[in-house]
Protein backbone atom coordinates (compact mmCIF):
# COMPACT_ATOMS: atom_id res chain seq x y z
CA UNK A 1 0.00 0.00 0.00
CA UNK A 2 1.27 3.46 -1.30
CA UNK A 3 1.98 5.34 1.63
CA UNK A 4 3.21 9.23 1.74
CA UNK A 5 6.15 10.60 3.96
CA UNK A 6 3.78 11.77 6.64
CA UNK A 7 2.07 8.64 6.80
CA UNK A 8 5.11 6.43 6.73
CA UNK A 9 6.51 8.49 10.14
CA UNK A 10 3.42 7.92 11.69
CA UNK A 11 3.16 4.27 10.61
CA UNK A 12 6.37 3.81 11.97
CA UNK A 13 5.69 5.49 15.59
CA UNK A 14 2.80 3.48 15.47
CA UNK A 15 4.33 0.30 15.41
CA UNK A 16 7.27 0.92 17.59
CA UNK A 17 6.31 0.87 21.70
CA UNK A 18 7.46 4.55 21.93
CA UNK A 19 4.81 6.55 24.17
CA UNK A 20 3.03 9.53 23.52
CA UNK A 21 1.39 11.57 26.79
CA UNK A 22 0.15 14.78 26.79
CA UNK A 23 -0.82 16.96 29.69
CA UNK A 24 -1.82 15.78 32.98
CA UNK A 25 -5.07 14.48 34.78
CA UNK A 26 -3.77 16.85 38.36
CA UNK A 27 -7.36 18.32 39.79
CA UNK A 28 -9.76 16.58 37.39
CA UNK A 29 -10.52 13.28 39.99
CA UNK A 30 -9.39 10.25 37.46
CA UNK A 31 -6.03 8.12 37.19
CA UNK A 32 -5.36 6.25 34.21
CA UNK A 33 -6.54 3.03 34.92
CA UNK A 34 -10.22 4.99 35.43
CA UNK A 35 -9.81 6.28 31.95
CA UNK A 36 -8.71 2.98 30.14
CA UNK A 37 -11.77 0.93 32.15
CA UNK A 38 -14.38 3.49 31.52
CA UNK A 39 -17.64 1.69 29.53
CA UNK A 40 -21.40 2.11 29.28
CA UNK A 41 -21.76 1.33 33.23
CA UNK A 42 -19.00 3.53 34.88
CA UNK A 43 -19.87 5.57 37.73
CA UNK A 44 -18.32 8.37 35.81
CA UNK A 45 -20.37 8.33 32.62
CA UNK A 46 -23.19 10.52 32.04
CA UNK A 47 -23.33 9.93 28.71
CA UNK A 48 -22.23 8.46 25.18
CA UNK A 49 -21.69 9.15 21.51
CA UNK A 50 -20.82 6.18 19.46
CA UNK A 51 -21.46 7.85 16.01
CA UNK A 52 -17.43 8.65 15.91
CA UNK A 53 -15.89 6.01 13.07
CA UNK A 54 -12.73 6.67 14.84
CA UNK A 55 -13.30 6.77 18.64
CA UNK A 56 -16.34 6.87 21.06
CA UNK A 57 -17.24 10.12 22.91
CA UNK A 58 -18.35 9.86 26.72
CA UNK A 59 -19.34 13.22 28.70
CA UNK A 60 -17.91 12.32 31.76
CA UNK A 61 -18.32 14.00 35.87
CA UNK A 62 -16.06 14.24 37.92
CA UNK A 63 -14.12 17.29 39.71
CA UNK A 64 -16.27 19.09 36.53
CA UNK A 65 -17.49 17.93 33.07
CA UNK A 66 -15.01 16.24 30.64
CA UNK A 67 -15.23 14.63 26.87
CA UNK A 68 -12.94 11.59 26.99
CA UNK A 69 -12.33 9.80 23.25
CA UNK A 70 -11.74 6.35 23.32
CA UNK A 71 -9.68 5.10 20.51
CA UNK A 72 -11.74 2.32 18.22
CA UNK A 73 -9.78 -1.00 18.43
CA UNK A 74 -10.24 -0.88 14.49
CA UNK A 75 -11.34 2.73 12.64
CA UNK A 76 -14.13 2.34 10.63
CA UNK A 77 -12.51 4.41 7.94
CA UNK A 78 -10.35 1.82 6.09
CA UNK A 79 -7.78 4.02 4.97
CA UNK A 80 -4.51 4.77 6.16
CA UNK A 81 -5.37 8.11 7.15
CA UNK A 82 -8.28 6.90 9.01
CA UNK A 83 -6.02 4.39 10.18
CA UNK A 84 -3.40 6.98 11.67
CA UNK A 85 -6.25 9.87 12.29
CA UNK A 86 -6.10 9.02 16.22
CA UNK A 87 -2.22 9.41 16.44
CA UNK A 88 -2.69 12.70 14.06
CA UNK A 89 -4.70 14.02 16.32
CA UNK A 90 -2.45 13.80 19.32
CA UNK A 91 0.13 15.30 17.49
CA UNK A 92 -2.02 18.21 16.42
CA UNK A 93 -2.81 18.94 19.79
CA UNK A 94 0.32 19.36 21.16
CA UNK A 95 0.44 21.82 18.36
CA UNK A 96 -1.66 23.36 19.25
CA UNK A 97 -1.14 23.38 23.31
CA UNK A 98 1.98 25.24 22.49
CA UNK A 99 0.16 28.40 21.09
CA UNK A 100 -3.41 27.94 22.67
CA UNK A 101 -2.93 30.43 25.47
CA UNK A 102 -1.20 32.92 22.85
CA UNK A 103 -3.45 33.23 20.17
CA UNK A 104 -6.82 34.41 21.40
CA UNK A 105 -8.81 32.44 18.35
CA UNK A 106 -7.84 29.47 19.41
CA UNK A 107 -7.96 30.16 23.30
CA UNK A 108 -11.40 30.68 22.23
CA UNK A 109 -12.06 28.69 19.44
CA UNK A 110 -10.67 25.34 20.19
CA UNK A 111 -11.26 23.04 22.72
CA UNK A 112 -8.72 22.86 25.36
CA UNK A 113 -6.77 19.39 25.87
CA UNK A 114 -6.56 18.26 29.46
CA UNK A 115 -4.65 14.60 29.08
CA UNK A 116 -3.86 12.31 26.43
CA UNK A 117 -2.00 8.82 26.10
CA UNK A 118 -1.50 7.19 22.72
CA UNK A 119 -1.08 3.93 23.68
CA UNK A 120 -3.62 3.31 26.25
CA UNK A 121 -6.08 5.04 23.51
CA UNK A 122 -7.52 7.79 25.41
CA UNK A 123 -7.66 11.59 25.13
CA UNK A 124 -9.36 13.56 27.23
CA UNK A 125 -10.86 16.96 27.00
CA UNK A 126 -12.34 19.84 28.44
CA UNK A 127 -16.17 19.18 27.77
CA UNK A 128 -18.06 21.94 25.59
CA UNK A 129 -21.50 23.28 25.89
CA UNK A 130 -22.69 23.73 22.44
CA UNK A 131 -24.70 21.58 19.34
CA UNK A 132 -23.70 20.29 15.52
CA UNK A 133 -24.88 23.46 13.50
CA UNK A 134 -28.50 23.46 12.67
CA UNK A 135 -28.65 26.56 10.70
CA UNK A 136 -26.55 28.10 8.09
CA UNK A 137 -25.43 31.41 9.53
CA UNK A 138 -22.86 33.68 8.25
CA UNK A 139 -21.70 34.50 11.67
CA UNK A 140 -20.82 31.15 13.19
CA UNK A 141 -19.85 30.23 9.47
CA UNK A 142 -17.31 33.31 9.59
CA UNK A 143 -16.23 32.52 12.94
CA UNK A 144 -15.38 28.92 11.85
CA UNK A 145 -13.08 30.23 9.02
CA UNK A 146 -11.03 32.68 11.06
CA UNK A 147 -10.49 29.86 13.72
CA UNK A 148 -9.11 27.86 10.50
CA UNK A 149 -6.95 30.36 9.02
CA UNK A 150 -5.54 30.99 12.70
CA UNK A 151 -4.76 26.99 13.07
CA UNK A 152 -2.67 27.74 9.54
CA UNK A 153 -0.68 30.73 11.07
CA UNK A 154 0.84 27.78 13.39
CA UNK A 155 1.18 25.64 10.75
CA UNK A 156 -1.58 23.02 10.65
CA UNK A 157 -4.01 22.49 7.70
CA UNK A 158 -7.61 21.48 9.02
CA UNK A 159 -9.42 19.40 5.94
CA UNK A 160 -12.67 17.83 8.30
CA UNK A 161 -14.47 20.74 8.41
CA UNK A 162 -17.78 18.70 8.71
CA UNK A 163 -20.90 19.31 10.76
CA UNK A 164 -19.71 16.67 12.94
CA UNK A 165 -16.76 18.34 14.35
CA UNK A 166 -18.46 21.59 14.59
CA UNK A 167 -19.96 22.77 17.60
CA UNK A 168 -22.08 25.88 17.94
CA UNK A 169 -23.33 28.02 21.02
CA UNK A 170 -24.45 31.56 20.36
CA UNK A 171 -22.89 31.73 16.87
CA UNK A 172 -19.41 31.02 18.52
CA UNK A 173 -17.57 28.36 17.39
CA UNK A 174 -15.16 25.34 18.94
CA UNK A 175 -13.71 22.82 16.79
CA UNK A 176 -12.37 20.01 18.71
CA UNK A 177 -11.54 17.05 15.93
CA UNK A 178 -7.88 17.24 14.71
CA UNK A 179 -7.72 13.34 13.35
CA UNK A 180 -7.55 15.12 9.59
CA UNK A 181 -5.26 17.96 10.45
CA UNK A 182 -1.90 18.04 9.09
CA UNK A 183 1.14 19.73 9.48
CA UNK A 184 2.48 22.26 6.84
CA UNK A 185 4.56 25.97 6.41
CA UNK A 186 1.94 28.52 5.54
CA UNK A 187 4.35 30.45 4.33
CA UNK A 188 5.31 28.42 1.36
CA UNK A 189 2.55 25.94 0.89
CA UNK A 190 -0.89 26.40 0.03
CA UNK A 191 -2.20 23.28 2.76
CA UNK A 192 -0.32 19.93 3.83
CA UNK A 193 -0.09 19.13 0.39
CA UNK A 194 2.80 22.06 -0.51
CA UNK A 195 1.79 23.44 -3.67
CA UNK A 196 0.36 20.66 -6.20
CA UNK A 197 -3.31 21.19 -4.80
CA UNK A 198 -4.33 24.78 -5.08
CA UNK A 199 -7.80 23.86 -4.74
CA UNK A 200 -7.97 23.09 -1.08
CA UNK A 201 -7.80 25.83 1.32
CA UNK A 202 -10.37 27.01 4.49
CA UNK A 203 -13.21 27.82 3.00
CA UNK A 204 -13.26 25.08 0.36
CA UNK A 205 -12.53 22.50 3.41
CA UNK A 206 -15.99 24.23 4.97
CA UNK A 207 -17.99 23.66 1.92
CA UNK A 208 -16.75 20.68 0.32
CA UNK A 209 -17.29 19.04 3.90
CA UNK A 210 -20.45 20.72 5.08
CA UNK A 211 -21.93 23.62 3.35
CA UNK A 212 -22.63 23.02 -0.39
CA UNK A 213 -24.72 19.94 0.82
CA UNK A 214 -26.70 22.50 3.33
CA UNK A 215 -26.98 24.63 0.76
CA UNK A 216 -29.17 22.17 -1.78
CA UNK A 217 -31.12 21.26 1.07
CA UNK A 218 -31.42 24.59 2.12
CA UNK A 219 -32.50 25.62 -1.61
CA UNK A 220 -35.36 21.99 -1.93
CA UNK A 221 -37.30 23.99 1.32
CA UNK A 222 -37.19 27.72 0.76
CA UNK A 223 -36.04 28.18 -3.00
CA UNK A 224 -33.27 29.05 -5.16
CA UNK A 225 -32.86 32.82 -4.75
CA UNK A 226 -32.70 32.77 -1.02
CA UNK A 227 -29.81 29.89 -1.32
CA UNK A 228 -27.88 31.92 -3.89
CA UNK A 229 -28.19 34.91 -1.86
CA UNK A 230 -26.81 33.00 1.07
CA UNK A 231 -24.08 31.82 -0.52
CA UNK A 232 -23.27 34.68 -1.45
CA UNK A 233 -22.78 36.50 1.49
CA UNK A 234 -20.58 33.16 2.75
CA UNK A 235 -18.70 34.10 -0.02
CA UNK A 236 -18.14 37.51 1.60
CA UNK A 237 -17.14 36.23 4.94
CA UNK A 238 -14.70 34.56 2.88
CA UNK A 239 -13.10 37.70 1.15
CA UNK A 240 -13.51 39.70 4.78
CA UNK A 241 -11.26 36.32 6.10
CA UNK A 242 -9.30 36.11 3.37
CA UNK A 243 -7.74 39.54 3.12
CA UNK A 244 -6.39 39.62 6.59
CA UNK A 245 -5.35 36.46 6.37
CA UNK A 246 -3.16 37.99 2.91
CA UNK A 247 -2.05 41.19 5.29
CA UNK A 248 -0.51 38.57 8.16
CA UNK A 249 0.95 36.29 5.16
CA UNK A 250 2.45 39.29 3.52
CA UNK A 251 3.75 40.42 7.01
CA UNK A 252 5.70 37.44 7.92
CA UNK A 253 7.31 37.09 4.80
CA UNK A 254 5.52 34.04 2.81
CA UNK A 255 6.25 33.55 -0.83
CA UNK A 256 5.16 35.32 -3.99
CA UNK A 257 3.53 32.53 -4.78
CA UNK A 258 1.42 31.77 -1.75
CA UNK A 259 0.80 35.38 -1.72
CA UNK A 260 -0.45 35.47 -5.06
CA UNK A 261 -2.95 31.73 -4.65
CA UNK A 262 -4.84 33.75 -1.85
CA UNK A 263 -5.39 36.89 -3.68
CA UNK A 264 -6.08 34.40 -6.76
CA UNK A 265 -9.08 33.12 -5.10
CA UNK A 266 -10.26 36.81 -3.43
CA UNK A 267 -11.02 37.76 -7.44
CA UNK A 268 -12.28 34.83 -8.28
CA UNK A 269 -15.23 35.97 -5.66
CA UNK A 270 -14.86 38.91 -6.22
CA UNK A 271 -16.14 38.56 -9.76
CA UNK A 272 -18.40 35.86 -8.46
CA UNK A 273 -20.25 38.09 -6.06
CA UNK A 274 -20.60 40.96 -8.89
CA UNK A 275 -23.99 40.32 -10.73
CA UNK A 276 -26.61 37.16 -10.28
CA UNK A 277 -24.92 34.93 -13.46
CA UNK A 278 -21.35 35.02 -12.23
CA UNK A 279 -22.62 33.97 -8.92
CA UNK A 280 -24.74 30.97 -10.14
CA UNK A 281 -21.26 30.05 -12.41
CA UNK A 282 -19.66 29.81 -9.09
CA UNK A 283 -21.93 27.81 -7.40
CA UNK A 284 -22.33 25.39 -9.70
CA UNK A 285 -18.05 25.00 -9.71
CA UNK A 286 -18.09 25.06 -6.32
CA UNK A 287 -21.19 21.89 -6.23
CA UNK A 288 -19.31 19.76 -8.09
CA UNK A 289 -16.20 20.45 -6.89
CA UNK A 290 -17.51 19.70 -3.28
CA UNK A 291 -19.47 16.78 -3.71
CA UNK A 292 -17.23 15.01 -6.24
CA UNK A 293 -14.53 15.48 -3.75
CA UNK A 294 -16.42 14.42 -0.64
CA UNK A 295 -18.27 11.23 -2.65
CA UNK A 296 -14.98 10.13 -3.33
CA UNK A 297 -13.51 10.25 -0.06
CA UNK A 298 -16.83 8.49 1.20
CA UNK A 299 -16.24 5.57 -1.23
CA UNK A 300 -12.08 5.55 -0.53
CA UNK A 301 -13.12 5.24 3.87
CA UNK A 302 -16.05 2.92 2.96
CA UNK A 303 -17.71 5.24 5.31
CA UNK A 304 -20.79 6.24 3.58
CA UNK A 305 -24.06 7.86 4.61
CA UNK A 306 -26.98 8.97 3.34
CA UNK A 307 -25.40 12.47 2.58
CA UNK A 308 -23.56 10.75 0.34
CA UNK A 309 -26.28 9.51 -1.65
CA UNK A 310 -27.78 12.99 -1.64
CA UNK A 311 -24.73 14.72 -3.31
CA UNK A 312 -25.17 11.71 -5.93
CA UNK A 313 -28.77 12.84 -6.55
CA UNK A 314 -28.31 16.72 -6.53
CA UNK A 315 -25.20 15.63 -9.11
CA UNK A 316 -27.94 14.07 -11.30
CA UNK A 317 -30.03 17.32 -11.03
CA UNK A 318 -27.95 19.38 -12.32
CA UNK A 319 -27.13 17.36 -15.36
CA UNK A 320 -31.08 17.69 -15.54
CA UNK A 321 -30.62 21.46 -15.11
CA UNK A 322 -27.93 22.80 -16.68
CA UNK A 323 -26.31 21.77 -20.79
CA UNK A 324 -23.76 19.55 -20.36
CA UNK A 325 -21.29 22.05 -22.01
CA UNK A 326 -21.28 23.95 -19.09
CA UNK A 327 -20.90 20.72 -16.43
CA UNK A 328 -18.13 19.26 -18.47
CA UNK A 329 -15.21 21.88 -17.98
CA UNK A 330 -15.60 21.61 -14.36
CA UNK A 331 -16.01 18.03 -13.59
CA UNK A 332 -12.92 16.93 -15.77
CA UNK A 333 -15.35 14.51 -18.50
CA UNK A 334 -15.86 14.81 -21.96
CA UNK A 335 -19.25 12.83 -22.32
CA UNK A 336 -22.60 13.39 -20.32
CA UNK A 337 -22.77 9.02 -20.68
CA UNK A 338 -19.81 8.61 -18.64
CA UNK A 339 -20.51 10.66 -16.34
CA UNK A 340 -23.84 9.47 -15.14
CA UNK A 341 -22.51 6.20 -15.91
CA UNK A 342 -19.93 6.87 -12.89
CA UNK A 343 -22.62 8.60 -10.95
CA UNK A 344 -24.51 5.50 -11.02
CA UNK A 345 -21.48 3.63 -9.71
CA UNK A 346 -21.05 5.75 -7.00
CA UNK A 347 -24.73 5.25 -6.06
CA UNK A 348 -24.36 1.52 -5.84
CA UNK A 349 -20.70 2.42 -3.72
CA UNK A 350 -22.71 4.36 -1.50
CA UNK A 351 -25.55 1.85 -0.40
CA UNK A 352 -22.76 -0.90 -0.29
CA UNK A 353 -20.77 1.01 2.71
CA UNK A 354 -23.20 2.86 4.89
CA UNK A 355 -22.75 3.45 7.92
CA UNK A 356 -25.55 5.06 9.24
Amino acid sequence: MYMNKRQREMSLFDQSNQKYILGTLSNTGFNVEDLENIDGKSQYVCQIVESGLTGVIYKLKSNGFYNLKRKRKTSKVKNVDGQLSFLNELMCRSKILEHQEHLISLKNGIIKTIYADYRKGILLSEWIDGEHPEVLDVDWIQDTINITLDLQKIGLFEWDLSRGNILVKDNKVKLFDFGYCYQFDPLVDYNSEGVNEPRFHALERLETRYLMLELYKNQRIKGKAEMLQLYKEIKMAGIKSYLDHNKYLEANGASTQVLEHFHNIIEEWRKGISNIQELEKLYIKDVLRSHLLDIHDDLSGKSCTQNTLLRIMHLKELTDEYQWNIIAPLVDYNKKEKFLEDLHSFHEGALKYQHS
